[in-house]
């Protein structure tokens, strides 16, 4: 009837595969109005199933919009994210690392774009407006502000301090122009 036979008991201790040690966005930049290029730092000695790019456009909540297959992946990942409307907001980025059993081992820093505003004052000059790069590891060092004129190169015209986020640019000596200016503002990272 009700026999049983076990067997002899196996154990053994296995090491439960590393987990990154760090994840570091290292720049989210705008390369033009629809395309965004995020960098993420990973540590390359850890064990991870997936890496997650997660995005929010003005504070609304972070969604996923790619992955990358973690296992010989990194130490430096690039997304591109080519569903943005730079020109009109900024967008927020962190990157979810998922460990060999799939489950989330580490997040990233929260990495924000710069959105710049530029407004012509009837006075002759030009007022521009942005929100802050976020989130360094370090610090914002400095922002310089860079201005074209009429299709032109691109020259730096001022070098602000990292808390400064508006600029006033007089314009009124630029008559000869066609009146096209074209402004970016390029953040560093400082202390990190």
């Amino acid at each position: 009837g009700g026999a049983t036979s076990l067997s002899n008991k196996a154990c053994r201790n296995t090491d439960y595969p590393p987990v990154p040690l760090y994840n570091y966005i290292q720049v989210a930049t705008v390369e033009e109005v629809d395309h965004i290029r995020i960098l993420d730092e990973v540590d390359p000695s850890a064990v991870a199933s997936r890496y997650r790019l997660e995005r929010s456009a003005n504070g609304e909540p972070f969604g996923e919009i790619a992955t990358v297959v973690g296992f010989g992946a990194g130490p430096l990942l690039e997304f591109n994210d080519l569903e943005v409307e730079a020109d009109l907001r900024s967008y927020s980025y962190r990157v979810i690392v998922d460990d060999s059993c799939g489950t989330e081992a580490a997040v990233s820093n929260v990495a924000s774009t710069i959105h710049l505003r530029a407004l012509p004052r009837l006075e002759g000059y030009n007022e521009l407006s942005w929100n802050g790069y976020g989130i360094w590891g370090g610090t914002v060092g400095a922002q310089a502000v860079h201005r074209s004129i009429a299709d032109g190169p691109y020259q730096q015209i001022a070098l602000l301090p990292a808390g400064q986020w508006s600029y006033v640019d007089p314009v009124q000596d630029q008559t000869s122009t066609n009146g096209k200016f074209c402004y970016y503002v390029e953040a560093s990272e400082g202390g990190n």
